[in-house]
């Protein structure tokens, strides 16, 4: 399925129709990703094996989960009952093309988990327990509730903990890394990327893209923001490039690096 080059996408928040087509342009001129990651606010409309059915064939699909993808059953079941659920890189590793993955969605809670401070809760099975011991007999039974839901999309100790364990090339978050100017980033983004050995990440969720570039010495590793419905991409020798709306040539394909113009 297309060329080791993987695309790392921002944000969609219910728009999935830019990342088709522009893997559906690339595929005409013989650049079609080798894998596409979307880095989490997905709120796919549809079951996602559906948005995404035209590319399904021509490059290799992966997700992790943002904090707006747990905002109502829908966006969640559109993601973890499609036929795409074990594309979820969340918690674990995995083999992308010639690179290894690590995933990290969802976001830090003050309620859960707001590094450094000591966390409430280790894991989401510990937080439900709790949950449930509080609750009024009347209530066992009920459907999953929202705050049930809304904390499947927050980062707990025991997943940093399962991947710090790991080696990755790559890690991709929707949590930003410290070096964001603002003061959104996280330390813990930084000290997990430092555990698996990366030597990139990508996130999400703040929906711009900074440079991060001066950070790279303190660091450690290569940091990168993608904007709000934004792509960028990673080729196998290990080049970062934005792919932007505007780079098509008069034909209606990409325009890429190389290409006779």
């Amino acid at each position: 399925m297309g060329t080791q080059n993987l695309w790392f996408c921002g944000d969609t928040h219910g728009s999935l129709d830019h990342v088709v087509e522009h893997v559906l342009a690339a595929h005409v001129v013989g650049h079609a990703p080798g894998a596409v990651i979307l880095l989490g606010d997905i709120d796919a409309p549809r079951p996602l094996h559906i948005e995404l059915e035209k590319i399904r064939g021509l490059t290799e699909i992966f997700w992790i989960p943002g904090n707006h993808d747990g905002d109502d059953n829908s966006a969640w079941n559109n993601l973890v009952a499609s036929e795409l659920s074990n594309a979820s890189l969340h918690c674990r590793v995995a083999q992308v093309g010639s690179w290894q993955v690590a995933g990290l969605g969802g976001i830090f809670r003050r309620r859960i988990w707001s590094p450094p401070e000591d966390p409430t809760f280790p894991s989401y099975e510990a937080w439900r327990s709790d949950l449930i011991s509080r609750r009024p007999p009347k209530d066992f039974g009920l459907a999953e509730t929202a705050e049930e839901r809304r904390h499947k999309t927050s980062i707990f100790p025991e997943c940093v903990a399962g991947l710090e364990r790991l080696r990755a090339d790559i890690l991709v978050s929707h949590e930003a890394p410290e070096c964001r100017a603002d003061g959104r980033g996280w330390r813990a983004i930084d000290d997990l990327a430092r555990a698996l050995g990366v030597r990139y990440a990508f996130h999400g969720h703040h929906h711009d893209s900074p440079d991060y570039s001066k950070s790279l010495s303190p660091m450690g590793f290569e940091a990168y923001a993608v904007g709000f419905r934004g792509i960028t991409a990673l080729d196998r020798e290990g080049m970062v490039t934005v792919i932007r709306p505007g780079d098509y040539d008069a034909s209606g394909c990409l325009r890429w690096e190389g290409d006779d113009e």
